[in-house]
C-alpha cells in the first residue's frame, strides 16, 4: 500500500533518458550545422579564387603568357573545380545527414513527450489516490468523533 503514495521511479527514469536522447540529437544537429556553415565558406571560398584565377586567365590570354604558365595556370583551375565538386558533394551529405537527424529529433521529441506525460499522469494518480486516502481518514475520524458523541 505504501508504493501508491510515490510516483514509480520508473517512468521518471524513463522520462530522463528520453530527454537526453533528445538532447543528444540537438547536439548533433548543431555539429552538422557547424559543419554547414565551415563547408559553405570553403565553397564561398574557392568560387572566389577560381573566379579570380579564371579573370588572371583571360587577362593573360590576351597578353599571351608563357605556354608553361598557361598549363600551369587550367591545371590549377583544374584542381578548384574538383575541390569544388568534392565540397559540393560534402555539402549534399551533411544536407542529407541534417534531414535524417531532424527526423530523428522529432521522433526522440515524441518519446520525451510521451515519458513525461506518464511520468506526470502517474505523480497525478499517485496524488489522487493520497488525497482519496486522507479524505477515507477523515471521514473515518469524523464517524468516530461523531459515534463518541451520542454514546456520551
Amino acid at each position: 500500500m505504501t508504493d501508491d503514495l510515490k510516483p514509480r521511479q520508473c517512468w521518471i527514469f524513463l522520462a530522463q533518458k528520453a530527454q537526453e536522447a533528445s538532447n543528444q540529437i540537438q547536439t548533433e544537429l548543431a555539429q552538422l550545422q557547424a559543419r554547414m556553415q565551415s563547408l559553405l565558406q570553403n565553397q564561398e571560398r574557392l568560387k572566389t579564387l577560381y573566379e579570380e584565377y579564371r579573370q588572371q586567365a583571360n587577362a593573360q590570354g590576351q597578353e599571351q603568357s608563357g605556354m608553361g604558365a598557361a598549363m600551369n595556370q587550367r591545371q590549377f583551375m583544374n584542381q578548384l573545380l574538383g575541390l569544388m565538386q568534392r565540397v559540393e558533394q560534402d555539402i549534399q551529405t551533411v544536407q542529407l545527414q541534417q534531414s535524417q537527424t531532424r527526423q530523428r529529433l522529432l521522433e526522440a521529441e515524441r518519446e520525451r513527450m510521451k515519458m513525461t506525460s506518464l511520468a506526470e499522469q502517474d505523480a497525478r494518480n499517485v496524488q489522487l489516490n493520497l488525497n482519496k486516502r486522507e479524505q477515507r481518514q477523515i471521514d473515518a475520524l469524523g464517524l468516530s468523533r461523531f459515534n463518541q458523541r451520542d454514546v456520551h
